[in-house]
This record gives C-alpha cells, structure tokens and sequence, in this order.
C-alpha cells in the first residue's frame, strides 16, 4: 500500500510540474520573440539570439550580453580579413589602417565597456558602447569612399551592434 501511495504522490508532483515546466520554456520564446521585435532587424535578432544554446534560459540582460558576444565574433572576422589584406595602393593601405583602428576600438573598448556595464547593471553605457560599435563599423565603410571590399563585414557588424543596443534599451 505504500508503494501506490508513492506511485500516486509521484504522479501527482509530474502533473503539477510539468505544466510548469512547459509555460516556462514557452515564457522564454515569447521574451525573445518580444525582445528581438523591439529590434531594427526581428529576423537577424532571432538568428543572433538562437546561435547560443544558453538563449532560452536567458532574461533581457542575457539576450544583450548575447549580441554583444555576436558584435565581438563579427569584429574578430573583419579584423581576420584585414589581416589577410595587402592593399596595392597609398589610398587602400590608408583605408585598412583606419579599418584596422576602427575595429581595434570595438573590440577592446565598446564590447569590453558593454560586457561591463551590463555586469554593473549599467544599461545606458551598454547602449552607448553599442551605438559607438556601429559608428565605427560605419566609419570603416565610408573610408573607401564608395569603393568598399568590407561593405558586408561592414554592414552585419554595423547591424548586430544596433540589435543588441535596442536589447540594451529594454533595460533601461
């Protein structure tokens, strides 16, 4: 007789928790569902946000420090192809030495101060650091004055920066 009372208060605890475990996951769906609609890009937001398997666990604050882990891994690759360039003339070689300075800054400036800032509970730095990001990408690209070969890298470092600085807003 014990052991149906086990059995029965076993079950009863399943009933009980496993709703709960399945409004919580589809809790966390609906936040990033909801955070990546307050971004300029719903779909690359998304895309972003589901690369860490960590993401569906994650509150606001995850869901930034998770952009702002994309805007470093972008910068990383654009510092990779400028590594592998050797501009032909004075006008490229000034181009990807700004280029250079540019993504240095992201990287070891406006990520670090935002990884800060969010760990300090400091959103509005974090969203100033990601609005510099984007600047700099931008930046880069208006130094080949119309003749860019990083306007993709350019471009996606630019936009990531803008996605996770509107996650950074829904802090605040």
């Amino acid at each position: 007789m014990s052991l149906n009372f086990l059995t029965q208060t076993f079950l009863i605890i399943l009933l009980v928790l496993l709703p709960t475990h399945f409004s919580y996951v589809k809790s966390d769906a609906a936040l990033i569902d909801k955070a990546c609609k307050s971004t300029p890009s719903y779909k690359k937001c998304v895309s972003i946000i589901n690369t860490d398997p960590g993401a569906s666990k994650a509150d606001i604050t995850g869901l930034a420090i998770i952009a702002l882990n994309a805007v470093d891994t972008k910068s990383h690759a654009v510092m990779d192809f400028l590594y592998s360039q050797e501009p032909k003339t004075p006008a490229l070689k000034h181009a990807f030495s700004s280029c250079y300075d540019n993504y240095y800054a992201i990287i070891n400036a406006d990520v670090l101060q935002g990884y800060q800032a969010l760990q300090k509970g400091q959103p509005m730095i974090a969203q100033t650091s990601m609005n510099d990001a984007g600047n700099e990408a931008n930046s880069c690209e208006n130094e080949f004055k119309g003749k860019s070969p990083m306007t993709s890298y350019n471009t996606d470092v630019h936009d990531t920066a803008a996605i996770a600085s509107a996650l950074t807003q829904l802090l605040l």
